[in-house]
């Protein structure tokens, strides 16, 4: 029961860990530093217990979602919205995995559209291999990820603290981790309010994921457990990025300082770095604006880690992959459930419904 306690844990991780920890939430960990995280608690909570509640209804009725659906609540409709709703989110989380997955191998954004396809045929392949050991298999992909995120997160920190030698680098770069730690952020209501709305679509809730697990999972299973660890590594998770962001901060500044002084360097590509670095500062220190306007700014961290920092290479392509991988795991099971949800809805076999 452990071992399953364990896979299930890190299923609903791979789940709810997505690209939205890494594109957006470190923004208000930073902005509202811990008296925004105190309050993005509450909607982080509310979300668990739907969680809970959607997973241990199929659990004890041990339907399966179209059975739920159809037999319990008498709306079976419903699972042709949440079809839709989940292919919205794969189509949005392939996109931005893939644009991470273009600047680790060092090519142009004009071939994440090739990307996409190939993850999404990759993500189908290793479900037709995985089989029958599909729970153990996400959840391995899930542990890689969160490995290559803290090790990246804590790299970069070394890497800045070791290289950052300028003062007024030094002076961005410690002004955005503190406010992470610190109680006297203010609060704006634009601010909390985007910040409510971010978390909760980081959760992952409208797509069927967690009747779905709940249908499968063990009688004996202590859903409350697993997901109270589920809880704590999106907390710490969550935190990792933001302090990934706050010691980038510093590496723009000297970067953009080392392009100023270097004549070799042409004018453009200074006032390149200059506008990315102003970009990550307005992305700690602007809660107010949308958390779409600054999806991207999280991408613009490896072209001012480039030259800046010791291993630059290494950091850039595990942080990528880092963001790649947390995008993967979604659309693996993305694609997982709503092959269940075809299967069952349309009578079809395991690999008919993988393919629709």
């Amino acid at each position: 029961m452990r071992k399953i306690s364990f896979l299930m844990a890190f299923l609903i991780v791979g789940y709810v860990l997505g690209i939205w920890n890494f594109l957006v939430l470190p923004k208000y960990y930073i902005t509202f530093g811990l008296k925004g995280f105190l309050v993005s608690l509450i909607p982080m909570l509310l979300a668990f217990f739907l969680i809970y509640s959607e997973a241990e209804s199929t659990k004890k009725t041990r339907y399966l979602i179209y059975e739920f659906f159809f037999k319990i609540s008498r709306t079976p409709a419903m699972i042709f919205s949440l079809l839709m709703f989940l292919m919205i989110m794969l189509g949005v989380t392939t996109y931005y995995s893939s644009y991470g997955l273009t600047i680790a191998l060092g090519i142009s954004s004009k071939y994440i559209p090739i990307l996409a396809v190939g993850t999404l045929l990759l993500s189908f392949l290793m479900l037709i291999l995985a089989k029958g050991r599909t729970l153990e298999f996400i959840s391995v992909v899930s542990i890689i990820f969160v490995l290559f995120a803290l090790a990246s997160a804590f790299l970069i920190k070394n890497h800045a603290l070791s290289t950052v030698t300028s003062p007024p680098a030094i002076r961005y770069m410690n002004n955005a981790v503190s406010s992470i730690t610190s109680f006297n952020m203010p609060l704006t209501m634009k601010g909390v309010l985007y910040m409510l709305v971010s978390v909760l679509t980081s959760l992952g809730l409208g797509t069927g994921v967690y009747y779905v697990i709940g249908s499968f999972a063990p009688e004996e299973l202590d859903l409350r457990k697993v997901l109270a660890a589920v809880f704590a590594l999106q907390i710490i998770l969550s935190f990792a990025a933001a302090f990934t962001v706050a010691y980038s901060l510093g590496a723009a500044y000297h970067a953009v300082e080392k392009a100023f002084q270097n004549p070799n360097i042409p004018a453009e590509e200074s006032m390149e770095l200059f506008t990315k670095f102003n970009d990550l500062k307005d992305y700690t220190t602007n809660a107010d604006r949308s958390p779409i306007e600054f999806i991207e700014v999280f991408y613009s961290i490896p072209s001012v880690l480039r030259g800046s920092v010791s291993n630059d290479t290494t950091l850039i392509v595990l942080l990528m992959l880092s963001l790649y991988l947390a995008g993967l795991t979604t659309i693996i099971i993305l694609i997982e459930i709503g092959s269940q949800m075809v299967s069952e809805a349309m009578q079809l076999g395991r690999n008919r419904s993988l393919g629709i």
